[in-house]
């Protein structure tokens, strides 16, 4: 029975990692809402909403990679004495899995890298800066293929840190987002 194990194995990986007619190219353009999560005492709201631009190869049905660049919006810090507005982006390198679950819909889970870049402006004491974290992400979407070349794309991505102040607070950011995807 061992025997037969490893050409089983090696026809699996053989069969997940080959390319197939089914490789393609990808570009997308997704808007939505940044949840920017601060760890302080003093409030944070969110401004503006958040939108992205990316670009991926699939190398087969169920596995590919992505990279794109993503702008969480504003957001301010406010306490009694004033204020410090953060503007935070991030470009990140992820692999996607995909799981089709029909001819026009499918379901997709992400894993990689990403670089955050926070600028910030203090009110009341004149000071800007930039502040640069590089984390993990992960990431949840859904997909439906209106057109063969054209799918609606749902997708649910966490940044980790994109800023950390003084003191050890820090900001966390999320980012659920709709848009469209072209192949």
């Amino acid at each position: 029975m061992k025997p037969v194990s490893h050409p089983l194995l090696l026809a699996l990986t053989i069969g997940i990692l080959a390319p197939s007619v089914q490789a393609e190219n990808y570009v997308g353009l997704n808007i939505g809402r940044s949840q920017q999560k601060y760890n302080s005492n003093f409030k944070l709201d969110d401004t503006e909403p958040s939108w992205k631009l990316y670009g991926g190869y699939r190398f087969n049905r169920h596995f590919g990679f992505e990279a794109g660049f993503v702008a969480h919006g504003d957001a301010y810090e406010r306490w009694p004495e004033g204020w410090t507005k953060l503007k935070t982006s991030s470009i990140y390198a992820v692999g996607t899995a995909t799981l089709p679950l029909s001819e026009q819909f499918s379901l997709t889970a992400k894993l990689g890298v990403t670089d955050n870049r926070t600028k910030f402006t203090t009110h009341s004491w004149g000071s800007t800066g930039t502040f640069a974290h590089t984390h993990g992400m992960a990431g949840i979407g859904a997909s439906y293929k209106f057109a063969p070349s054209l799918a609606g794309v749902v997708e649910y991505e966490h940044f980790a840190k994109v800023y950390r102040g003084y003191g050890g607070q820090s900001i966390k950011a999320n980012t659920l987002s709709i848009g469209v995807r072209k192949s």
